[in-house]
């Protein structure tokens, strides 16, 4: 649902929209304590096996992975190494942002994943994080073939949490099977693979679930029905863009 926000920070209707049906039709939480053998195994295809991509290109892909079946358009990259330091700035950030507000990190941005924060927000942080977001751009433009670029609205990028509170077991870990209201979506990876267990994205229809590592990120295209597989222990951060054809 649109955030209550005073300043027009929230779009006027929700990007992520449930699919009102579970991840795996069953319990996500039992799945994973059985270990990860329990899920679909990620299909990769290598970049120089798809004819229409190529690796001829003055702009720097950096581990360019495709998951599933090409025409599911699913891609997993990484981000240039001189870049990485800038995600622990995010994270110290939106951290020290969330510990001002009256509920944390309990916004309404979003309905659906409930803990939000959009970078624009904190001016500071979203322009030290500048050249990742320009990076991921450039890469989005030019693994989909776009041209004309790309547009985003004020929500964008936000950095979304998922943590598991030991204490109850509960806590915000995954999200149900949605789609995007957008082009193309964008996850980012910003948290350590040592800071959590679970997680994961999963995509009905390339039957796989991608973890991401720190530093990675992964672009598919709105329309694709996911979810995010519940964590079992820890934090887990994403720096999320929506992000439409201009």
């Amino acid at each position: 649902t649109p955030s209550s926000r005073q300043g027009g920070i929230s779009p006027p209707e929700p990007r992520r929209i449930l699919c009102g049906t579970s991840l795996f039709g069953g319990n996500i939480n039992e799945d994973e304590r059985r270990g990860n053998e329990t899920f679909p195994v990620q299909t990769r295809y290598n970049l120089g096996q798809v004819r229409h991509m190529s690796l001829e290109t003055p702009f720097p892909l950096v581990n360019h992975e495709i998951v599933g079946h090409p025409s599911l358009k699913i891609h997993r990259l990484k981000l240039p190494s001189h870049l990485l330091p800038l995600l622990d700035t995010v994270v110290r950030g939106c951290e020290m942002h969330a510990s001002t507000l009256p509920t944390g990190w309990q916004t309404d941005l979003y309905s659906l994943t409930k803990q939000d924060i959009a970078l624009r927000e904190i001016p500071h942080i979203y322009n030290a994080a500048k050249p990742v977001i320009s990076y991921i751009k450039k890469a989005a433009c030019l693994v989909y073939g776009v041209t004309s670029g790309i547009k985003m609205d004020r929500n964008q990028p936000h950095v979304l949490k998922y943590n598991y509170n030991c204490k109850n077991g509960k806590g915000h870990t995954g999200v149900e099977l949605h789609h995007d209201k957008c082009d193309f979506t964008v996850n980012l990876m910003l948290s350590h693979s040592n800071e959590y267990s679970g997680g994961g994205t999963y995509f009905p229809s390339a039957e796989s679930v991608v973890r991401l590592e720190f530093g990675e990120f992964l672009l598919h295209p709105g329309g694709l029905v996911h979810g995010g597989v519940n964590i079992t222990q820890g934090n887990r951060m994403l720096l999320v863009m929506f992000v439409d054809k201009a």
